[in-house]
């Protein structure tokens, strides 16, 4: 059963060990609104992120990004991740991942 966890930088690899654990297949929406433009050190860190996704049973990973120069920082990091996307809004995110979710009743 896929469940989805709305993830702050600070959970999300808790959240990653939690559910690889168990290897249930989940979708992720992260919520990056209030994010600023990343640092050149933040950036060489977030290159460790696709072998996390690649490690991880994520079915599809939203995240919510209006900035555009974060958008571009981040996209950098996602070029190889098909199940990976950004969005400028909440509502283009939840679409894209209701696509492959179960309904909720």
């Amino acid at each position: 059963m896929a469940g989805r966890y709305a993830s702050r930088p600070n959970v999300r690899h808790q959240v990653l060990n939690e559910t690889g654990a168990a290897r249930r297949d989940f979708t992720l929406l992260d919520d990056l609104r209030e994010w600023p433009v990343q640092s050149q050190e933040v950036l060489e860190v977030t290159k460790t992120f696709p072998d996390l996704v690649r490690n991880a049973p994520i079915t599809r990973n939203a995240m919510i990004i209006p900035q555009a120069l974060l958008r571009l920082q981040v996209s950098r990091t996602l070029y190889d991740l098909p199940n990976c996307s950004v969005f400028e809004t909440f509502e283009e995110a939840d679409r894209w991942l209701a696509e492959v979710e179960p309904s909720l009743g």
